[in-house]
């Protein structure tokens, strides 16, 4: 039972970190990777309060606005931003998928230790006792199989919908990334300095 609740904890903390649509919109992407063109640090930052970033994009929005106003390589930030947030929505994907084996192991370990109990236990004389006492032992194998079975192919369902969730995550943070780096280098491309003949 409690493998069942740290379980339901787990899928759910995951569905919510990787819920479609909890991101900036469209529109609002489009105008921060505008202030991003235009290379004004911050105007950037005042943009992004404005539009309520959150999430990668605020993490990817913050590390150009460190780098402009840092006169750093907007680029090199910006990739390591991206590998980053790309490792947050991956992790803890493989851990949902051990905790379903996990839990149907459990579920079958939990059922042998209750007819372990009824062969080696002392349920007093007669046959009334022994009956009781296998009755008893067979409802808690059940019990324990249908939590641990049933824990597990609830994980394995979530754990599809969550691998296509993060999929589609990993493509729009790659997106993203790209999009915040066309932009700097065409900002750079027309603040450049023209080189006298």
């Amino acid at each position: 039972m409690v493998l069942a609740l740290l379980c339901l904890r787990l899928v759910l903390r995951k569905l919510q970190q990787v819920r479609p649509g909890g991101e900036a919109s469209a529109a609002a992407a489009r105008r921060l990777v505008a202030a991003i063109e235009r290379g004004d640090a911050e105007g950037l930052s005042a943009a992004v309060a404005a539009e309520k970033a959150t999430g990668y994009q605020l993490d990817l929005l913050e590390a150009a606005i460190e780098a402009l106003s840092g006169g750093g390589d907007v680029g090199a930030f910006v990739h390591t931003a991206t590998l980053d947030a790309r490792h947050q929505a991956i992790s803890g994907v493989r851990v949902i998928r051990g905790m379903a084996t996990l839990a149907g192991t459990a579920g079958l370990l939990g059922a042998m230790v209750h007819h372990f109990a009824l062969i080696h236990g002392d349920h007093g004389p007669g046959p009334f006792a022994w009956a009781a006492a296998e009755e008893s032992a067979n409802r808690g194998a059940l019990l324990s199989m249908g939590l641990g079975l049933g824990t597990a192919l609830g994980l394995f369902a979530a754990s599809r919908t969550i691998r296509r969730r993060v999929i589609a995550r990993l493509t729009e943070i790659t997106d993203f990334g790209e999009r915040i780096e066309a932009a700097v280098a065409r900002s750079e491309q027309w603040t450049a300095p023209t080189e006298e003949c």
